[in-house]
């Protein structure tokens, strides 16, 4: 399912149009063909009834999994949202008394470019495989570590220092785990022939009418055919189309850049 919600908006939107069109125009030719046209005023008298129904199914269906992949995309945001303040937490952790702060502000920076270059897009991004980014996080660990272990450091700055640490690499767990998350399969596919159901049904409407009347189908094939092509684009916020913002990382990587975060100046006795 990765596959298809990894595909471009616009053809996403342009493939979601086609294919609902195509399913209103060999429903009504389908119909068409297999019933008879004595026995149309009949179908008819079925088809009518059923549209309220098929269509409460659909957009019952189609609106909770709307909101809740936009709940996911919310969700997805705070999580990024607070492995930002983890790093800032860090880097500012790295300029109390005693703590050689460009070691660990450097690779730090440093893990948060292989973050956004590498974990925000593509397989990576939910695996956590990528060779750039694991190299950086090491080095991240062993500076962080190195001098949370030096005797000359206190213990409540040491502390923090570790528990800063341990904050960022929690939040690049979470976010992994979000990343993986994928639409269920199944789920889908009964999406899917509820829409087509919903198609066909009110192509059987169509009978008694004339073909340009039958167009009027294509309205509703549209919707159906942007609500799905909506709701693939929402499927992986980090890999998709709609993505999740890396904004708040980019205001940390800024912030190291520009030097920011720097140890306050010591006051001189009088």
């Amino acid at each position: 399912m990765t596959w298809l919600t990894s595909l471009p908006a616009a053809v996403l939107v342009i493939s979601g149009l086609v294919l609902t069109l195509l399913a209103a125009i060999g429903g009504w030719l389908a119909v068409r063909a297999l019933i008879p046209p004595a026995e149309r005023e009949g179908a008819h008298t079925i088809a009518a009834p059923l549209m309220p129904a098929l269509g409460a199914t659909f957009a019952l269906l189609m609106g909770l999994t709307l909101a809740s992949e936009a709940g996911s995309l919310g969700s997805a945001q705070g999580i990024v949202s607070s492995e930002a303040a983890d790093a800032s937490r860090l880097a500012w952790t790295a300029t109390s008394p005693g703590v050689d702060s460009g070691p660990i502000q450097s690779a730090l920076l440093g893990y948060l470019r292989a973050v956004r270059a590498h974990e925000w897009h593509g397989s990576a991004a939910a695996t956590g495989d990528d060779p750039a980014t694991t190299h950086a996080i090491a080095s991240l660990e062993n500076a962080v570590r190195t001098q949370a272990a030096r005797p000359a450091l206190g213990t409540p700055a040491s502390t923090e220092l570790l528990a800063s640490l341990d904050a960022l690499t929690s939040d690049r767990r979470v976010r992994l785990a979000a990343a993986s998350r994928q639409l269920p399969a199944l789920f889908v596919a009964v999406l899917l022939l509820t829409g087509v159901a919903l198609i066909v049904n009110a192509t059987a409407l169509t009978l008694r009418s004339s073909r340009r009347a039958a167009l009027l189908v294509g309205g509703l094939a549209a919707v159906i055919g942007l609500s799905l092509a909506l709701l693939f684009a929402l499927g992986t916020p980090w890999r998709g189309p709609i993505t999740v913002s890396g904004q708040p990382i980019d205001a940390v990587v800024r912030d190291l850049n520009t030097g920011y975060f720097h140890p306050l100046p010591r006051p001189t006795r009088g």
